[in-house]
């Protein structure tokens, strides 16, 4: 019995967390749709840090 209440409850949290995300990703891209926020693009912000990082990396040689 204890174990059925443990998947129960694992089970209706990952729906939760399933909903959660969901209308959390909807709402995000709707406010940038709307431009109420920015696109801030990470991932070519990440890259381009990289990038200057390993250009300044090769010329220090170190």
């Amino acid at each position: 019995m204890r174990i059925q209440i443990y998947i129960i409850s694992i089970l209706a949290s990952l729906i939760a967390w399933g909903m959660i995300y969901d209308s959390s990703r909807d709402v995000y891209r709707s406010a940038w749709r709307a431009g109420v926020i920015p696109n801030l693009k990470i991932h070519s912000r990440v890259h381009h840090i990289l990038e200057r990082e390993l250009v300044h990396f090769e010329r220090v040689g170190a």
